[in-house]
This record gives structure tokens, C-alpha cells and sequence, in this order.
């Protein structure tokens, strides 16, 4: 079976889910997104870190710490590749790089989503223009 028949369909939430799960609150919406955005690098540093340290442990807690972050704007294979770093044990460490390799190309899907406003579609459905997201908001490159 090749990858990308095994891939996981992307499982973004839409603004309005967003939006909805904190009480309509926009400007608090963009100040998740942005604190989202501009941690997920600290994280990824993290992991890297600690892996060259050789530390399992901390190689689990930064990745569930980002997993735990992906999980307020998508599921599928983003949230996967977080979930199969934060389980690796001490032997498994060797895996990291790989793993790390995919995640970062899934948050790097994630994070052009959540750089666009969150919803490509609402342009070409005729909705709201407004972006959810402030010119100022950090940019993630992975």
C-alpha cells in the first residue's frame, strides 16, 4: 500500500467552528491562532532538542504539548505524526527524525490554513472577505 493511500484526509475546523467553540469571540480567536502559530517553532525546537539529547521523555511532552495545540484546529494526519512522536519510547528514538519530517510538512499544510484565515473556501463562496488572521500575526515556516 503506498503512502498516500494510507494518508488521512485533512480534518481542519472551518472559522465558524472556531469561531463557535469560543462564544463568537474573534479577537480571541486570532489570539489563539497567532499563539498557535508562533509556538509551534519553540515546539519543533523542542523535540529536536531533546532528541539530540537523547531525552524520550522530553521528546514526549513537547510533542503531546504540541498535539495538544493542533487538536483546537484539525485532527488526521497532522495530529497523527504529533501522536506517534509523543508514544516513541527511549528506543525508538532513531525515529524521530523521519517522524519529525512528516510532521513538519503537516503543520506546514496547518499553518498556510490557519495563515489564510481559515477558510479558503469563504472567498470563492462569496463570504466575508475579513481574514480571521492580522497582518501582524507570526508566520510558522517549518
Amino acid at each position: 500500500m503506498s503512502t498516500a493511500a494510507t494518508r488521512l484526509t485533512p480534518s481542519y475546523v472551518t472559522r465558524e467552528e472556531l469561531l463557535a467553540a469560543f462564544d463568537d469571540d474573534a479577537d480571541f480567536v486570532q489570539e489563539i491562532v497567532a499563539t498557535f502559530l508562533s509556538r509551534c517553532p519553540l515546539l519543533l525546537e523542542k523535540i529536536r532538542s531533546a532528541f539530540h539529547a537523547g531525552d524520550a521523555g522530553a521528546v514526549s511532552f513537547a510533542a503531546h504539548s504540541l498535539k495538544g495545540s493542533i487538536g483546537y484546529f484539525a485532527q488526521g494526519d497532522v495530529y497523527e505524526a504529533a501522536y506517534r512522536i509523543e508514544r516513541l519510547t527511549a528506543a525508538e528514538l532513531p525515529r524521530v527524525p523521519a517522524l519529525l519530517t512528516t510532521l513538519e510538512q503537516e503543520l506546514g499544510d496547518l499553518t498556510g490554513y490557519l495563515e489564510r484565515g481559515l477558510d479558503a473556501e469563504a472567498g470563492r463562496r462569496g463570504g466575508d472577505d475579513e481574514e480571521l488572521l492580522s497582518p501582524r500575526t507570526p508566520r510558522l515556516r517549518v
